[in-house]
């Protein structure tokens, strides 16, 4: 019972929904069986105990106390309940978007004949939907099913005069475009060495059309620019201001998960700035972080992810916003998935600590934490690193050394990051042997260092060779 797909879905929905679903499963216009309500209350109850281990056997004692198992009966009810829920989901999906289920209104008021009635919904529909404040993609294809039931309409009571044709054409346009350019931006947002090739059809066409229109709606506008920020190298800084600009300007007609990610597309091309060394980028980055926060659109489903509160911290950290960063730390600390929080709020923790110079505070909160993620596994050794060595704790670090070149050995997809890696601790253990009084060996580390192309902590190290007496 546990593997089921309806047990996977008594899992996954809010607790704050089964009321609704009750009432939709005992329902007679959707129900009528008593065994799938039965089931229901089961189920619902085994959820409100935390969903421990649940066998079929007992579940179909509860449903027929006194018959003999029948695992194809149990089945049976459970695909009929399974299905009354997917149909809930339906309803409460189109009772969330009052326009589209006006639509499918309208076309059923059309098919019965019913013109008046038709109309007034129709015309109801159209201001609806211009009430509401969103305006993006999916705005833009209510329109154009919206015109489109309108045509057909007016086509069936006349064959020529006014028929409507243009508001479908235009609205398909804005619709398919806004849409296309959205995926446009994702794709242009992923990383270089993506295993995925694309082809994005009439793409270019759509960037002459839109580059000779005067005047776009703001989700062409925003993804228009968008793309060009991502994909027109030195002159996608003109791109990425226009689009700031229309962010700040559009951010409410955009839904929250929509907004989200045309910041982090902004974002996106101020972390490739700032690859190249650009640091002014690291202040723009920030305050886009920031505003998705004064905006309330940053977390997805109520969570934060963690590679986003790394991200945000890191930056703040550059900027030295010690005391924002701090407050954000505790603010979001609940938003971290569970299975996920403590250790990476205390990794965290110990890379502000670690910023701040308080080495002993992060080292500590460091060696209690167990990370999954390989990337943040290697930082924090790295960190470790650096503070034994700053804190003159040698054994404790060649005891590291050892640990850390294995773990990195054992891992077969680190590539460059493993040879960095490799390398920071090749050059930290001839620091360990350096004589530092000689100066020739100094000298001639130094210019190892310099000539190795990948070492994690360069500065670093190179600064260990210039303060040592």
């Amino acid at each position: 019972m546990n593997k089921s797909l309806l047990a996977d879905v008594f899992r996954a929905i809010n607790r704050s929904e089964l009321p609704a679903l009750e009432k939709w499963v005992c329902s007679p216009a959707v129900n009528l069986r008593e065994d799938v309500v039965r089931l229901f209350k089961v189920l619902a109850e085994w959820k409100h105990h935390g969903c421990p281990s649940l066998k079929k056997e007992e579940v179909f004692a509860k449903l027929f106390p006194g018959v003999p198992y029948d695992d194809a009966h149990l089945r049976h009810v459970m695909s009929f309940l399974l299905q009354s829920i997917k149909r809930f989901f339906i309803w409460r999906e189109l009772n969330g978007d009052e326009v589209q289920g006006r639509i499918l209104l309208c076309r059923r008021l059309k098919r019965l004949g019913l013109e008046r009635l038709f109309e007034r919904e129709l015309n109801g529909a159209l201001e609806a939907l211009e009430k509401q404040p969103l305006r993006n993609h999916h705005y833009h294809f209510l329109k154009y099913k919206l015109a489109l039931e309108r045509h057909g309409h007016v086509a069936q009571q006349r064959r020529s005069g006014m028929l409507f044709f243009q508001p479908i054409l235009d609205e398909l346009t804005n619709y398919y475009l806004s849409d296309l350019l959205r995926h446009a931006c994702n794709v242009a947002a992923l990383p270089a060495a993506s295993a995925e090739s694309f082809d994005l059809h009439l793409l270019p066409e759509a960037l002459v059309h839109l580059q000779s229109s005067s005047a776009l709606p703001s989700a062409l506008a925003i993804y228009r620019n968008a793309y060009l920020a991502l994909t027109q190298g030195e002159e996608g800084e003109r791109h990425y201001r226009n689009l700031k600009k229309l962010l700040l300007q559009h951010w409410e007609t955009f839904p929250p998960e929509e907004a989200r990610a045309i910041c982090l597309l902004a974002i996106n091309y101020c972390i490739r700035r700032l690859n190249r060394g650009e640091r002014p980028f690291i202040k723009e980055a920030f305050e886009l972080f920031r505003l998705a926060i004064e905006r309330n659109v940053l977390l997805e489903n109520g969570r934060l992810s963690p590679f986003t509160y790394n991200n945000i911290l890191m930056l703040a950290l550059a900027l030295k916003e010690f005391d924002w960063a701090f407050r954000f730390l505790q603010d979001y600390r609940p938003f971290l998935p569970e299975n996920e929080r403590e250790n990476f709020y205390h990794y965290n923790l110990a890379v502000y600590h670690f910023r701040r110079s308080e080495y002993a505070h992060a080292m500590r909160l460091l060696q209690g934490v167990k990370l999954r993620d390989k990337h943040y596994n290697l930082n924090a050794r790295r960190i470790l690193l650096r503070i034994y060595f700053e804190l003159g704790e040698f054994e404790a670090l060649h005891s590291l050394l050892g640990s850390f070149s294995t773990y990195i050995r054992r891992q077969k997809d680190l590539g460059y990051h493993g040879e960095m890696y490799l390398n920071l601790i090749r050059f930290t253990r001839k620091l360990l042997r350096c004589d530092f009084q000689n100066l020739r060996q100094r000298a001639k580390i130094r210019t190892e260092l310099e000539n190795t192309p990948a070492v994690a902590e360069r500065e670093w190290l190179l600064k260990q060779l210039e303060e040592k007496p």
